[in-house]
This record gives C-alpha cells, sequence and structure tokens, in this order.
C-alpha cells in the first residue's frame, strides 16, 4: 500500500538515495559511521550470530525438536520469515521517507516523537480502511509482549540457575522455585520500566539496547568462537579472553554513553525538510546535534553496530595468545569438542573419520568432562 502511494519503486529508491537513506551502498570503512555496508556485514552480522546460535530462547526451541534434521529445518524456516520481515520494514521505511521526504511529520509538529512516525503513516496510508489500524496495533504489541516475555523468562531461570541456586536448599520445593522466578521476573519488570526513562538521552531504544547488548554479547561470541573452531584453546585462556572481552567491551559502551548523555558526543542525523507542507516555514533540514566541546576520542565515537564484533574479536585474539603461551607441550585435543566443520583445523593424527553433530545431552557429558588442558 505505501509503495502505491508513494509512485513506483524506482521513484521510491531515487528519493531514498538522495536523502541518504541506502546506506547500504556506503563502502566507507570508517568505524565511527553509525550506518553503511561494513556496519550490517560486520557488526550486526555478529549480533545475530549470538541470537540465532547462542541465545538461550533460541536454544531451549531448538532442543524442543526430536531430531537435529528437525532443528535444521527449523532454522530453515526462521532464515525464511526473518529475512521476509527484515525486507518488509526496509520497504516500509523507505516508503515512509519518500512520502515525508519534503514534510518531515516530526519538523512540521504532527508528531511530538519520532516513535510516533510509523503509527502516523498506517493512520495516513491506511487509516480509510476499516480494521487496519487496529490489525497495526495489535500486532505491535503481541510481538513485543511476545519478545518480553521471553526475555524475562530467560533471564528469571538464567539468574536463579547461575547466581541464586546455590544459597537454596537442595530440597526446596518446585513450587517454591516458581515463586522464586516469579520474583525475578517482577523485578525485572520493574527494572526495565525505570531504564524506558532514560533511554532517550541515549539516542533512542534500538541504540541504547544494542549498546548494551554488545559488552556481553562480543564476549558471548568470542567464546564460543575460541573453543568450538580452535583446537589450541584452553582455559586460561578463556579466561583471560573472556575478561579482557568485557572490560574492552564495557569501556567502549560505556564511554560512549558517558559522552551521549552529556551532549558532547556528535550525533549526524539524516537530512529531512518541511518544505512541502501546507503552511509558511522556513526550510528546516537538520543535520546535526552537537552541542560542542572537545571531541571524544575515536573510540568512544564507535558505531554501536560494532560492539559485538570488536569484543569477539579482542575475546577471539587475548584467548588465542593466552592458550599458546600456557600451552602443556605434551597436551592433546580432544576432536569431540571441535565443530565438525572445523575438524581440519585439528592435527592430522587427530582427525576423526566421521566427525558429527550430537545431541545436546552427549554434548553436555562431553563438555563436563573436558581435560584440563581445553
Amino acid at each position: 500500500m505505501g509503495l502505491y502511494q508513494g509512485g513506483d519503486v524506482s521513484t521510491i529508491f531515487e528519493v531514498a538515495k538522495s536523502g541518504e537513506r541506502l546506506d547500504i551502498f556506503n563502502f566507507n570503512i570508517d568505524p565511527t559511521i553509525r550506518d553503511n555496508f561494513w556496519t550490517y556485514a560486520l557488526g550486526s552480522t555478529a549480533m545475530w550470530m549470538v541470537d540465532v546460535s547462542i541465545n538461550q530462547g533460541t536454544l531451549q526451541r531448538l532442543n524442543a525438536v526430536p531430531t537435529f534434521a528437525h532443528a535444521k529445518m527449523v532454522m530453515l524456516i526462521f532464515f525464511v520469515i526473518s529475512v521476509t520481515v527484515k525486507v518488509l520494514a526496509i520497504i516500509t521505511g523507505i516508503s515512509m521517507y519518500a512520502r515525508y521526504a519534503d514534510c518531515d511529520p516530526l519538523l512540521s509538529g504532527k508528531v511530538a516523537h519520532s516513535d510516533q512516525v510509523v503509527p502516523y503513516y498506517v493512520m495516513d496510508v491506511g487509516g480509510s480502511i476499516l480494521g487496519l489500524p487496529g490489525l497495526f496495533i495489535a500486532g505491535v504489541f503481541a510481538a513485543a509482549l511476545s519478545t518480553l516475555s521471553t526475555n524475562l523468562l530467560n533471564l528469571s531461570t538464567t539468574i536463579y540457575t547461575d547466581l541464586l541456586s546455590g544459597f537454596v536448599s537442595k530440597s526446596i520445593s518446585e513450587r517454591n522455585v516458581s515463586y522464586i522466578l516469579k520474583l525475578i521476573v517482577a523485578v525485572v519488570g520493574i527494572v526495565d520500566c525505570g531504564l524506558v526513562l532514560i533511554v532517550g538521552k541515549f539516542g533512542g531504544i534500538l541504540q541504547f539496547g544494542i549498546s548494551l547488548l554488545g559488552i556481553t554479547y562480543g564476549t558471548l561470541l568470542g567464546l564460543f568462537t575460541l573453543g568450538m573452531v580452535f583446537p589450541i584453546a584452553n582455559k586460561q585462556g578463556a579466561l583471560c579472553g573472556g575478561i579482557a572481552g568485557i572490560i574492552f567491551s564495557s569501556c567502549m559502551v560505556l564511554g560512549n554513553l558517558w559522552y551521549k548523555f552529556h551532549g558532547t558526543l556528535p550525533d549526524y542525523p539524516k537530512p529531512v525538510s518541511t518544505r512541502g507542507c501546507n503552511f509558511t516555514t522556513p526550510l528546516l533540514i537538520e543535520t546535526r546535534n552537537y552541542h560542542g566541546g572537545e571531541m571524544p576520542v575515536a573510540f568512544f565515537r564507535i558505531s554501536f553496530w560494532y560492539y559485538p564484533f570488536y569484543g569477539c574479536l579482542v575475546v577471539l585474539v587475548v584467548g588465542l595468545f593466552v592458550s599458546f603461551v600456557t600451552r602443556k607441550p605434551n597436551s592433546t585435543p580432544r576432536p569431540e569438542l571441535i565443530s565438525p566443520m572445523f575438524q581440519f583445523l585439528l592435527p592430522q593424527k587427530h582427525l576423526q573419520r566421521s566427525a558429527s553433530y550430537r545431541r545436546s545431552e552427549v554434548a553436555l557429558k562431553i563438555t563436563a568432562h573436558a581435560t584440563e588442558d581445553q
């Protein structure tokens, strides 16, 4: 519907290109640029690798299917649906810009906040269609609540299992465990509501959320990659690499948020205009929002999309170096701990003739009984 009312597809993409909305074709390697080809190819890929291959919610669902073949089918369906949703979101954004390129709803005062532009667009384009606005709002709330409930469940389970279970009685009943989990969910929910009040200070929910996730996502991806890919990796390397990754990512992320909160980090939004609005107004093109002061060093101006990628890179570099330095001369690599895709990195005498993936129960037993050399 947006494409239909915005004109032909070529016109819409031409307007988006002239308005600097097609960043995917920007191949500048400067890591301080917020959006370009490399932020998506490197940064976004690293983030999605964590969500798809390491995230607890994803693994819970994959473990719920009976066979590995079913798991691959689930991932294939997930891939198709995810790509479809992403493409539709991109088309929606481009269509919105093409419609409001000459009369930005936010600058013209038609909406008060940037997150109101999409509902305004739905009402503008499809408000005359009975039930469409309500269906849109219902879909937004359903998707948000589904994601939120899943994340709260995963977080409460992780907090209880990793932090609290060692301090409770072994004979605690399932009912009392359920009460504890519900209490954790309530506390985390209250904290989430409090964070909403300060999100606007850090450039919006997307940037703020990805920035905080970048502290742990890069370290997680680095640790799993280190253990599953490199036979030389050992526990000393994993420990030092994990600590280095957390420290590096925390300094990068928290420093960026600090400068942004105090208004000393330059922000260059895309150009918008009100020259096509139906009232007399001067041409307004927002080019920057910078309050002056000394420019922060480049380390704190790195695009938030890169946080997981750089965090993972630090873990791998430090982890491999420490593993190499602390390795034992007669240590024997464990082929069953290396992903079948990377068995070729093993010494020839340790290669498995028929490397294969195993069920989660078997994998847990293998990793639990790994030797100190791993």
